[in-house]
């Protein structure tokens, strides 16, 4: 849980994360399909190269980016 909260606080990795550690990255973030889909587009677009990048992502709109922002570096 420690590890986790560290995580949180230094901003989820959203370059190069994976399903396996996406709960760990988030205190309040994506759900699943979410997860899957910013994987799916970094898969096939390479890395982000910014945050507002992730409103690209399919389901990502401006609302959820506004609540990821915070959480993600790239």
């Amino acid at each position: 849980v420690l590890m986790a909260a560290a995580a949180a606080a230094a901003g989820c990795q959203i370059s190069c994360f994976t399903r396996s550690t996406i709960s760990t990255c988030f205190t309040a973030g994506p759900t699943e399909a979410t997860a899957s889909a910013i994987i799916e587009y970094r898969e096939s677009s390479g890395p982000f190269s910014s945050v507002e990048q992730l409103g690209e992502v399919k389901g990502i709109g401006p609302a959820k980016l506004e609540s990821l922002r915070d959480q993600v570096v790239v």
